[in-house]
């Protein structure tokens, strides 16, 4: 048996199968697409279009690729983990997964902090600013999702396909209606709809900000390979679900966001934005008379959102436990299931270091957002890095297993390679809005080193470990 064989092990008889091809569609879409993400990139005008043609053919398609080839091979819990494993071995794929892990962590606090200040803003518009609201309300939502996906991956899968409708497609199919209605009325539209438009201009720095911005758009679609035990015939589904679900996430978010900008122009996006996404989704339907309709967006954002959570929470829990069982370093109590086959314990320890993290957001003297922000690009570093193992982990593969290059693959995922490797480096490139540039330069290094100053000890504890075996192993020899 190879490497890449014993890595993807096949999926014995008595598993019991939980989601369908649809269930996986949802998820796919649903661990992707995001109405939050629609403020920003409309902001971008007519060139939006241009983006994610570039990066959708520079990042996503290969990711998707990638994502098609290798869970349609394995019926194992694992996901890009055992790919990254089967490559490089199993330091650098627990590396991966630490990487994957830590990027979602300290995401969550993000995700959630936009939930609940959308919620807020629909109920009073000073009530975001309430550090106390934010925390616990917070705190309330991601005790919900865990305790969802504490009754296993047939109830988040349920619960996808509610929130990847209902806060996803539909809201951004009634935005790409009354955009494509606004167009057809003849009303005054407020980008540039031409070759010139089409093609960024101006600062070279914000062209790399909506880079980076569109390229973190398209993060996640990978995570669906996690649940291969419990798919039936992946070999099937998989290519069926990651095809489907890849079409509508790169065309509904593109259309959609065209949609906000062609109502509201970007520059009065911009100025709103500051006032939160509701703001945004206010101005855009009162161009039908239709305020009242900002309310439901709000609605609709917050499930896709806790759609979103859902799906990465019990996704990364089930590849972390995986690594942890493969690496012997930690006890086996600790990544003990319930009887849902889920690590409870796992799930038990990622709400304790949300709590932490919150508690930081909720003490820290300058408020919420600086630690937001460096929350979201800490987020961004980590992601990207983690997409660099993983495309070339697919490289190393491919090779591996055919004994030549498919250049048409090499090419895809080199592009992907650097098309990460230039979203770490916007990362370093502080906004307009930043006055003390060293200290943000300082902040983001500091909090890369704490992230992963872990690593470094475990994989030194692990070594170290490892030598004593051998030596005793010689000894007793």
């Amino acid at each position: 048996m190879s490497e890449i064989e014993q890595a993807l092990v096949p999926k014995s008889p008595q598993n019991k199968v939980t989601i369908s091809t649809l269930g996986l569609i949802s998820i796919a879409i649903i661990s992707v697409d995001s109405i939050r993400n629609l403020p920003i990139n409309a902001t971008y005008g007519f060139s939006v279009l241009f983006f994610y043609i570039v990066l959708g053919i520079c990042f996503f398609l290969p990711l998707i690729i990638a994502a098609r080839e290798f869970a349609s091979e394995s019926s194992s819990t694992g996901g890009s983990y055992l790919w990254i494993k089967s490559a490089f071995g199993e330091n650098v794929g627990f590396l991966s997964i630490w990487l994957q892990w830590v990027y979602n962590m300290i995401w969550y606090p993000t995700i959630f902090s936009f939930m609940v200040t959308t919620f807020g803003s629909l109920i009073n518009d000073d009530l975001p600013n309430n550090k106390v609201f934010l925390v616990f309300c917070s705190l309330g939502l991601f005790l919900l999702i865990t305790l969802l996906s504490l009754r296993g991956v047939e109830a988040t899968s349920h619960f996808s396909m509610y929130c990847s409708f209902f806060g996803t497609l539909f809201p951004m199919g009634i935005m790409i209606i009354l955009g494509i209605v606004w167009m057809a009325k003849g009303e005054t539209i407020g980008i540039d709809i031409s070759w010139k438009g089409f093609f960024p201009s101006g600062d070279t720095v914000d062209n790399l900000s909506y880079f980076g911005n569109i390229l973190f758009s398209l993060l996640g679609i990978e995570v669906i390979a996690m649940h291969a035990k419990e798919v039936e015939n992946p070999k099937k589904s998989y290519p069926i679900a990651l095809t489907v679900a890849g079409i509508f996430i790169i065309i509904s978010l593109a259309l959609s966001s065209l949609a906000l900008c062609i109502i509201v122009p970007p520059d009065a996006l911009s100025n709103q934005l500051a006032e939160g996404a509701i703001k945004v989704f206010r101005t855009f339907f009162d161009g039908y008379g239709m305020g009242w309709a900002s309310y439901f967006m709000g609605a609709f954002m917050i499930l896709g959102s806790l759609g979103v959570a859902s799906s990465w929470i019990i996704g990364l829990a089930r590849g972390l436990e995986v690594a942890l069982k493969d690496s012997n370093f930690i006890p086996s109590s600790f990544i003990k299931k319930n009887r849902h086959d889920i690590p409870y314990k796992i799930l038990i320890f990622q709400t304790v270091i949300f709590v932490i993290l919150m508690c930081i957001m909720l003490f820290m003297p300058d408020g919420p957002n600086s630690f937001y922000s460096l929350l979201s690009i800490l987020t961004s570093q980590f992601s990207l890095f983690y997409y660099m193992i993983l495309f070339s982990a697919v490289i190393k593969l491919n090779y591996k297993r055919e004994k030549k290059i498919r250049v048409y693959s090499l090419v895809l995922n080199v592009l992907a390679i650097l098309a990460s490797l230039t979203g770490i480096i916007v990362g370093y490139f502080p906004a307009s809005s930043v006055t003390n540039v060293l200290a943000y330069e300082m902040e983001l290094i500091a909090g890369e080193f704490i992230f992963i100053f872990p690593i470094i000890i475990f994989f030194f504890v692990k070594k170290r470990k490892d030598q004593i075996k051998k030596s005793k192993k010689e000894i007793e020899a």
